[in-house]
């Protein structure tokens, strides 16, 4: 089942952060802060049912009484400057075993953003933080979605260290 979180949730969309975390390419160079991790999570829950900017969109899946899997995204203004809207994807973590799940959420979040007026674009992204997302712009891309940049990072903290270190 997906549905709307609720605070409750926290506890169990926090624990799925902090695994995600733990595979990610993050985990050997930053520890998770608790406190920004709780507050990141409750402010996206209380931005539900908002319809300006910074509102939320909070979905779980909920199999069995057990959160599974969560979805967040925010609505911001284009470009921090404009009248309009731009949605945007935050998290997409499922541990279900269904497929179904993880597009349940992304089809609720396209029509939580199509439902509000001012939204003029609607944003899908993947990263490389955990492997696997690339696969992710496969689904986008049936779901209507194409390409329209690119992200390019400099891993200074890293390249800092392996420097260091071989001095």
């Amino acid at each position: 089942m997906i549905r709307e979180a609720k605070f409750a949730d926290t506890p169990a969309i926090e624990r799925l952060l902090r695994r995600v975390h733990a595979k990610s390419k993050y985990a050997a160079m930053t520890m998770l802060n608790e406190k920004a991790l709780n507050n990141t999570v409750m402010g996206m829950i209380a931005g539900q049912n908002q319809h300006g900017p910074e509102a939320s969109f909070v979905r779980v899946v909920e199999h069995q009484g057990k959160v599974q899997g969560f979805m967040a995204a925010s609505l911001s203004r284009i470009y921090g400057i404009c009248d309009k809207l731009t949605a945007s994807d935050t998290f997409i973590i499922s541990e279900s075993r269904r497929a179904s799940d993880t597009v349940a959420m992304i089809d609720a979040y396209i029509e939580w953003a199509k439902r509000n007026p001012k939204v003029v674009e609607i944003i899908l992204t993947w990263s490389d933080a955990v492997p696997g997302g690339e696969k992710m712009a496969k689904l986008y891309q049936r779901k209507g979605f194409r390409l329209v940049g690119e992200f390019y990072e400099m891993d200074y903290e890293m390249r800092m260290r392996v420097e260091r270190e071989a001095a």
